[in-house]
């Protein structure tokens, strides 16, 4: 049924057409959580017209919504697990420490070099890489 595969793209459809390049609509009316009950709305129109049960329907979508939820809640979860390892195990602090010695040297060894041996740490040399 076409009618039932242009249900999901009416949300996006909305706000493309109130986007401030496009401007047809106004901006501020259409957000995306209007957007989307706007589209759960149309979509279970369709269902009753299609003669399915507006029980069934509403079932379905609180079920598809619970799931891509679920997914959503995993992914953050393992990406705080992962975060939190690599941090137990201190290869975070390393990485940042390994990080910000390199490029201290680099630029003090360069500045050295080019103010003379005045002291960097009140930049009292007027050297370019300062």
């Amino acid at each position: 049924n076409p009618i039932k595969a242009i249900v999901p793209i009416i949300p996006l459809a909305l706000l493309v057409l109130a986007s401030k390049q496009v401007g047809l609509l106004p901006t501020k009316a259409f957000s995306v959580p209007v957007c989307m009950l706007i589209g759960t709305a149309i979509g279970i129109v369709v269902a009753i017209f299609n003669k399915q049960k507006v029980g069934d329907v509403s079932k379905r979508f609180c079920r598809g919504a619970g799931d891509g939820f679920c997914d959503v809640v995993i992914l953050i979860a393992a990406a705080a697990l992962f975060a939190a390892g690599m941090k137990s195990i201190g290869l975070t602090g390393t990485l940042v420490d390994h990080e910000r010695f390199s490029v201290g040297r680099h630029v003090r060894r360069r500045c050295r070099s080019l103010c003379y041996g005045r002291d960097l740490r009140f930049r009292q040399c007027r050297c370019t890489c300062l």
